[in-house]
């Protein structure tokens, strides 16, 4: 399976511009958010609350929204989801330029985009195997990644650049003609076949339709073993939230040296990714994605205890890879599993635990660097991750088990 095959197959050359288009403008925003929120109020606190704002929508909504990538046409729902993320970034955009900012405004542009996200991530997620040969779905999910992780590499940096030289409020205006790309992009696909086998009978049913999914979930153990490795694993080392303050206070760093030291995250995940493409799925993934667990830990461990931009680029880097190594064979194998018609829904309940944990997480780190300092709380923090991911990898006999995708039943 080659990267060039892969990009051979129009439809998802298309969806990619659109997904690259849009999630370069996230990260710019995102980083933007996490410093503007730092730079007005100046409270770890408040700092780790940005992603803890963002789980209220995915505990919310993400059910529904795997319900919906399942029920209609999953462009169409993507096609809506960047339509609504555009309107409140473009108004916060404005306010910043207009020197009318408060911090609420960016907690609320944080809870509308998420909302939306919840969906987005659902359909998103689901929409690529429907557009994708069978033979060609490992590669794809790791372009996708690819593609994300070229986005955060190149967010950050572009974001202390224009903050930089501009104006913050740029970021969140040029974030806003991202989604409009994706969008058209979107509007260039056919509408995506719907589900072989649609969870219709009956009707709509929120409980029912879920219970459904959750039951897929619960009895294969390799889909809730993953799952469970990864929410130990970034409850614990979710910490970069707090980099506005680790590069303030630890570095004495300006805007534009953050966003360059942001950056160094997704190095390491790009590069990953840029691996992970051209390799098959591991016949045990589960021992791979707890060894990427501990090298996770490692690195945050590492950062917490180095007070030098080239040290600390090269920790995130190792954060970067390792994160991207367990999500791409924890995605790819939960997508080759599950049946067509449960993607969405499976899909979302997966996304309620992958985003609970470093959104927990974040909040906790925040709250421990108000006390202790933001080295300790980072340091802390990667001890506990290496702790309960090797706790896992012994006492969970399902992640050292090999797993048969040729008789799975999910394929396209």
């Amino acid at each position: 399976m080659s990267k060039g095959s892969i990009w051979q197959v129009r439809p998802l050359r298309r969806f990619m511009i659109g997904h690259l288009a849009s999630s370069l403008g996230s990260r710019m925003a995102y980083a933007a958010v996490l410093w503007h929120v730092y730079e007005l109020t100046a409270s770890p606190i408040l700092l780790g609350s940005v992603g803890l704002t963002q789980l209220l929508p995915v505990l919310v909504v993400g059910p529904l929204g795997g319900i919906l990538a399942d029920r209609f046409d999953r462009r169409t729902l993507l096609l809506w989801t960047q339509l609504v993320q555009a309107v409140p970034t473009a108004l916060l955009g404005v306010l910043t330029l207009s020197e009318a900012l408060a911090a609420w405004h960016l907690f609320a542009l944080v809870l509308c985009v998420s909302f939306a996200e919840s969906i987005d991530t659902a359909a998103r997620k689901a929409l690529i195997p429907s557009i994708t040969p069978t033979e060609h779905l490992g590669g794809a999910m790791a372009l996708a990644d690819m593609v994300k992780n070229g986005a955060k590499l190149a967010g950050p940096a572009l974001m202390g650049f224009l903050a930089a030289a501009a104006s913050i409020g740029m970021v969140y205006l040029l974030n806003a003609v991202s989604f409009l790309l994706m969008a058209g992009m979107l509007a260039t696909l056919r509408r995506s076949p719907r589900p072989e086998h649609p969870a219709e009978s009956g009707g709509f049913s929120l409980v029912r339709d879920l219970r459904e999914a959750g039951r897929f979930i619960r009895h294969t153990p390799m889909v809730w073993g993953l799952l469970v490795l990864d929410f130990v694993a970034t409850l614990f080392a979710s910490a970069v939230d707090l980099l506005p303050m680790y590069a303030t206070e630890v570095l004495q760093l300006d805007v534009g040296q953050y966003g360059l030291l942001a950056s160094g995250v997704a190095v390491g995940a790009l590069t990953a990714s840029m691996v992970m493409v051209r390799l098959p799925i591991p016949r045990i993934p589960g021992r791979v994605c707890v060894v990427a667990g501990l090298l996770f830990g490692l690195g945050a461990t590492a950062l917490g205890l180095v007070d030098q931009f080239w040290p600390a680029f090269a920790c995130l880097a190792l954060l970067g890879a390792a994160d991207t190594v367990g999500t791409v064979v924890r995605n790819t194998v939960r997508e080759l599993i599950t049946p067509d018609a449960l993607r969405g829904r499976v899909g979302a309940l997966a996304s309620l635990v992958t985003k609970s944990g470093p959104r927990v997480g974040e909040w906790e780190a925040g709250f421990v660097a108000s006390i202790w300092g933001v080295q300790a709380s980072i340091l802390t923090g990667g001890v506990l991750c290496i702790v309960g991911v090797a706790a896992l990898g012994l006492g969970l006999p399902v992640l050292r088990r090999p797993v048969h995708l040729e008789e799975a039943g999910g394929a396209p």
